[in-house]
């Protein structure tokens, strides 16, 4: 009997490691669809293709899913990411920034559900954004 009820918390583990493993998919799938859009990298008062800001930003007023990379250097030359992604509905997007390589910075990467991305003196801001916790 008691080997019967060993392979019955087996099965119960393995269905939910299951579902999880599949939420974790279904969550991710969306970005199998994005248009990468490209990066664009600030570094000290020089900045490297913001064509593909701007392609980013058109395809988000016309709906288009897309995703777009921001690489910024501190002055201490360290990296921060941005990466915007955008689902082609409505005005919401995500940002992602990964700031695990700032020595002066958070240290981690952290997630943002935003409402509203326009351009100012041609370059992208975005505007109300909430952190996601987690």
């Amino acid at each position: 009997m008691r080997l019967r009820h060993e392979y019955v918390w087996i099965a119960i583990g393995s269905l939910i490691a299951i579902c999880v493993a599949w939420g974790w998919f279904i969550s991710r799938s969306q970005y199998l669809n994005l248009t990468n859009d490209g990066t664009t990298t600030d570094s000290l008062g020089t900045t490297l293709n913001v064509e593909a800001e701007q392609q980013f930003f058109a395809a988000y007023q016309r709906g288009k899913p897309g995703q777009w990379q921001h690489i910024q250097t501190t002055i201490e030359g360290d990296p921060v990411t941005r990466q915007l992604s955008y689902f082609g509905s409505g005005t919401t997007y995500q940002m992602v920034v990964d700031a695990r390589h700032d020595q002066f910075g958070s240290g981690r990467i952290e997630r943002y559900t935003c409402q509203r991305l326009f351009m100012l003196n041609g370059r992208l801001a975005f505007d109300e954004c909430t952190k996601e916790s987690g």
